[in-house]
C-alpha cells in the first residue's frame, strides 16, 4: 500500500508540474514529434537517397549516414548540415531538464538511463555538476544530457557552446577518420 502511495504522490507532482507549463510542454511535444517524423521519412527514403548521403543527414543524423557523406562531401557542408541536424533539438530537451527539475533524475533512474552513481552525484555536489557536467555536455551532446544539464542548472549559453562545440568536434573526427580510411 505504501508504494502506491509513494506511486501516486510521484504521479500527481509530475502532473503538476506538466500542468502549470502546459503549453511550453505542449509546443515542445510537437517540435520533437515533428523531428522524429522527419527521421523516419529520412529512414524511409534511404533507398532512394544513397546517391545523395547528406540529405540523408538531413533528414535522419544517424551514424551509418553521416559515415555514407563523409567522404563524398565537403567538409563544411558536412559540419553545416550535421552541426545543425544534430543540435536542433538540444534547446528543447535543455528546456525539459529546465522544467522537470531535479525530479528527471529519479525518472531516469527507473528508467535505466542513467547509473545510480551518476543520479548520485548530480544532485549531491556542486563541483561534480560544475565540472564533469562540462565534460559530459562536450564530450556526449544527447538529449539525456542536455535534460540533465537543465535539470541541474547548467546555464543555457554554457550548454549550447558545449553541445555545438562537442558536435562539431565529433563531426569533424569523423569526416578525418572516415576520409583516412577511404
Amino acid at each position: 500500500m505504501f508504494r502506491v502511495m509513494q506511486l501516486l504522490n510521484r504521479i500527481r507532482s509530475g502532473s503538476e508540474v506538466v500542468r502549470a507549463n502546459s503549453t511550453l510542454v505542449r509546443t515542445q511535444l510537437i517540435f520533437l514529434s515533428v523531428l522524429t517524423t522527419i527521421s523516419w521519412v529520412g529512414v524511409a527514403m534511404t533507398p532512394l537517397l544513397l546517391e545523395h548521403p547528406i540529405v540523408l543527414v538531413g533528414f535522419s543524423p544517424r551514424l551509418l549516414f553521416l559515415t555514407l557523406a563523409a567522404p563524398v562531401t565537403s567538409l563544411p557542408m558536412f559540419l553545416l548540415v550535421g552541426t545543425f541536424r544534430l543540435c536542433v533539438a538540444d534547446p528543447v530537451n535543455f528546456s525539459v531538464g529546465k522544467v522537470l527539475g531535479p525530479k528527471i533524475h529519479d525518472r531516469m533512474q527507473r528508467k535505466k538511463r542513467i547509473p545510480e552513481w551518476l543520479s548520485a552525484r548530480l544532485s549531491q555536489t556542486r563541483l561534480f555538476r560544475k565540472y564533469a557536467m562540462a565534460g559530459l555536455i562536450f564530450f556526449r551532446p544527447t538529449g539525456i544530457t542536455m535534460n540533465i544539464a537543465g535539470a541541474n542548472g547548467v546555464s543555457g549559453k554554457q550548454a549550447t557552446v558545449l553541445a555545438v562545440a562537442g558536435t562539431v568536434t565529433y563531426l569533424f573526427t569523423l569526416h578525418t577518420g572516415v576520409g583516412a580510411f577511404l
